[in-house]
């Protein structure tokens, strides 16, 4: 034990040097070291090695070496694996980690490497099947999508905010990244797309939620952007008729109308509109519904008239 005595001497002297490099590889050696001791309970030298690679990961990203920090976090997400710790009872040491990158001023590269971080711990948190739909931890969800709008990188924020409990935050991502889109013609059609992200999770209610919030945050701005607006339009009516049993017709409807708007996008989003209707009607794709379609449009769903959708 008196080798680890001597490591830890050294580790902290780098650390007081701000040699983070060899205080970073010391500690690595000390987390070994303690690992692989044969004089304690093996459940008690792997605790010993993960709270050093803790310890070790927090000193550096608290001096601002935030690759070295992360690359010790991470190894400790690994090392939580690997031996079979529940998540429930590595989440407050993960969260201290995590916070300790609050407290700093991230450059872009840094804040990919807490990107980095966060996506693990979300991965790990899956392990435990948390939640209804085994999508991890819904807090680190959020934490996640809050890092990568920080980031830009709008729709991977979308993938993890429909995993947390915070639609009224993805209303406002939506809303930014409909104002960048509005820049750019080959963006996605980034409304239908948040919309189709919670629906096809069974999320309906969330999706009501992000939609309300990008209606009025349009109305407040009073914008002419008419793809916006058309795209608000079918997200709205699809919510609507998705409430109503029986109403797939009117979906296909919505869908004929839209369709102009749809083909701009690729692939994805027919397969979703697909996904959905088999998911809330029960109808596959490729049935053909047109009869029962005009039979209900002639029930005067939209106050008897049989014109196009507003």
């Amino acid at each position: 034990m008196g080798s680890v005595k001597f490591l830890r001497k050294r580790y902290e002297s780098a650390l007081a040097s701000d040699d983070l490099y060899t205080a970073e590889q010391t500690c690595l050696t000390i987390v070994h070291r303690l690992r692989t001791r044969k004089d304690v309970d093996k459940s008690e030298a792997e605790k010993a090695g993960r709270d050093m690679i803790l310890e070790g990961s927090m000193a550096l990203i608290e001096r601002g070496a935030i690759h070295s920090g992360t690359s010790l976090g991470l190894e400790l997400v690994k090392t939580f694996m690997e031996d079979m710790v529940m998540y429930r009872d590595s989440k407050e040491n993960l969260f201290a980690l995590i916070n300790a990158y609050e407290n700093r001023e991230l450059e872009a590269d840094e804040q990919s490497e807490l990107v980095r971080l966060l996506r693990a711990c979300v991965d790990y948190s899956k392990k435990e099947g948390l939640g209804e739909r085994m999508y991890g931890d819904e807090l680190l969800n959020l934490m996640t999508a809050e890092a990568l709008w920080k980031q830009s990188s709008f729709s991977s924020a979308l993938d993890f905010f429909v995993r947390s409990p915070a639609p009224q935050r993805c209303g406002l991502m939506v809303h930014e990244w409909s104002n960048t889109a509005a820049k750019d013609p080959k963006t996605p059609l980034v409304v239908v797309r948040a919309v189709l992200a919670y629906l096809t999770t069974g999320n309906l209610a969330d999706a009501i939620v992000v939609v309300n919030i990008n209606k009025l945050k349009r109305k407040s701005a009073q914008s002419d952007a008419d793809l916006l607006a058309s795209q608000i339009a079918f997200s709205d009516m699809l919510l609507k008729i998705i409430q109503r049993q029986g109403a797939h017709p009117l979906m296909a409807r919505l869908r004929e109308h839209y369709n102009l708007m749809l083909i701009k996008e690729d692939q994805s989003v027919q397969k979703k509109l697909d996904l959905v209707a088999e998911m809330y009607f029960g109808v596959k794709s490729g049935v053909n519904t047109m009869q029962d379609m005009m039979s209900e449009v002639m029930k005067g769903f939209f106050g008897g008239s049989s014109s196009s959708f507003r």
